[in-house]
């Protein structure tokens, strides 16, 4: 993980990871695959969750796992996020139950794959359904199972399949989403099969060992969204008085989001699609930021103001097709951060507005499935930008998806290879913290001014003046 990274900073990075080691040890000291055992709070590791009395006897062990691996990395504690009531409903059913093998757990992990995409994963939240990958999942559950997995959970009304949208090699996977009362109340659920558990820490690993092909810069975020502390008590008071009650849906995210944080669980991902990072605060709402600290101090990010239009900017600078004037005309809407006021002036939406029609501007011009020709968002554009607006058309004509992957790529090049770099070049020697929120950059609230100046001549550099706007969590 840490081959291709400077020598400096992988010494200053090990000793900062040691000491934290130290704590995260003395907190899973207490934990083991087959039992439960509550170490000193209840905000440790995997604890206040569901309590149940376990009969597991019986997993889903199979003879093509070395058993050498009993002890170690592979044998790290996982948990399933899902409703105890849906494990109370498959610990009943006997086809959950093999002649020699337990199948429960791979039920229970489809189902939690479902409920973290739809409810967790930031990527996924105005989905209806969640598309699951059939490769990714039978590197967990039985692929001899699946089939028979997928169709009891349908037929036990458990979850219910899209019918609107079927699956397409190559473009679209079976969509799925969970029937009540199984949608909300979900607790952590400690995985007692220890070759489910084996297998989701394989993958964990297989996922660190294509982060090492990646530029260093994604090592070095990897490591530096360990150095994130969260106030539990207090986030998870907040999360209780704010949520709980009112809106259940967003009290479970949370509870997942500070869960994680709470076990030093740090997740980090990077997605084929446009090389973005998923980590913890990717995915965890604006709203418990404020409950994030590294070294004792609060946070807070640089934002670019409306960052894909700008990006666009960036990409169609060596496209022949569109005229200068209405590239320049384009950069300036774009630098001044006025890109959505222009549409809000043009069509007399208030200001007020700006919030609830961005999302909708954004999609009509770029990322919209149908893009009508008639959208009153495209003929305003268009009026302005005649060029631009037909090049759009042309490189979505084949895949609705490509501007979306091309604008987000465009991002990762500049903030995680670009911008990330430089910073380490700076900053690296004393392993400072960074972390991105795909177009923003996080960093502690000492170094906000510092990493803004930073910003802005490096966007410069590259012949671009963006609107960059500090927010402190």
């Amino acid at each position: 993980m840490l081959s291709t990274l400077p020598l400096f900073i992988k010494a200053g990075i090990l000793s900062r990871q040691m000491n934290k080691k130290i704590i995260t040890t003395f907190i899973t000291a207490a934990v083991t695959i087959s039992t439960v055992t509550v170490p000193v709070t209840e905000y440790t590791t995997c604890v206040e969750n569901y309590n149940y009395e376990s009969n597991f006897q019986q997993t889903s062990e199979e003879p093509d796992i070395n058993e050498s691996n009993a002890v170690g990395e592979d044998e790290k504690l996982n948990c399933i996020y899902a409703n105890p009531k849906l494990f109370d409903l498959l610990r009943t059913k006997p086809e959950c139950y093999g002649s020699k093998k337990n199948f429960t757990y791979h039920y229970l992990y489809f189902c939690s794959t479902i409920w973290f995409l739809n409810n967790v994963d930031r990527r996924y939240q105005e989905e209806e359904y969640a598309n699951i990958n059939f490769k990714t999942m039978i590197s967990v559950i039985s692929r001899e199972r699946y089939t028979e997995i997928v169709n009891n959970l349908l037929n036990w009304n458990i979850i219910e399949r899209n019918p609107y949208k079927k699956y397409q090699v190559g473009f679209y996977s079976n969509s799925y989403r969970l029937k009540e009362p199984y949608t909300t109340g979900v607790k952590r659920i400690p995985i007692e099969d220890r070759l489910i558990s084996r297998k989701i820490n394989q993958h964990r690993r297989k996922k660190d060992r294509e982060i090492e092909k990646l530029p260093h810069s994604y090592q070095y975020l990897k490591i530096t969204n360990t150095f994130i502390d969260m106030d539990i008590a207090s986030a998870t008071k907040y999360n209780i008085v704010n949520y709980q009650i009112t809106h259940p849906k967003k009290y479970d995210a949370n509870y997942y989001s500070i869960s994680e944080y709470s076990d030093y669980n740090y997740r980090f991902s990077v997605d084929t699609f446009g090389n973005r990072a998923h980590t913890n605060i990717t995915n965890l709402s604006s709203k418990l930021r404020k409950f994030l600290s590294v070294d004792g101090e609060p946070l807070g990010q640089i934002d670019i103001s409306n960052s894909q239009p700008l990006f666009f900017s960036l990409h169609i600078n060596n496209v022949n097709s569109i005229p200068q004037f209405e590239k320049d005309n384009y950069q300036r809407l774009v630098e001044s951060g006025s890109f959505y006021e222009f549409f809000l002036h043009k069509l007399n939406i208030p200001l007020e507005k700006r919030e609830k029609v961005k999302h909708k501007i954004l999609a009509a011009v770029f990322f919209d499935y149908y893009r009508k020709n008639d959208s009153r968002y495209i003929k305003v554009f268009r009026q302005d930008f005649p060029s631009i607006s037909e090049y759009i058309t042309r490189r979505r004509k084949k895949d609705h998806r490509t501007l979306a992957k091309i604008l987000q790529k465009t991002e990762s090049k500049f903030v995680i290879e670009g911008f990330v770099s430089e910073f380490i070049n700076q900053f690296g020697d004393s392993n400072e913290f960074i972390a991105t929120i795909h177009d923003s950059v996080v960093v502690k609230a000492s170094f906000l001014e510092m990493t803004k100046g930073l910003m802005e001549n490096f966007f410069l550099s590259k012949g671009i003046n963006p609107n960059l706007k500090i927010e402190l969590f």
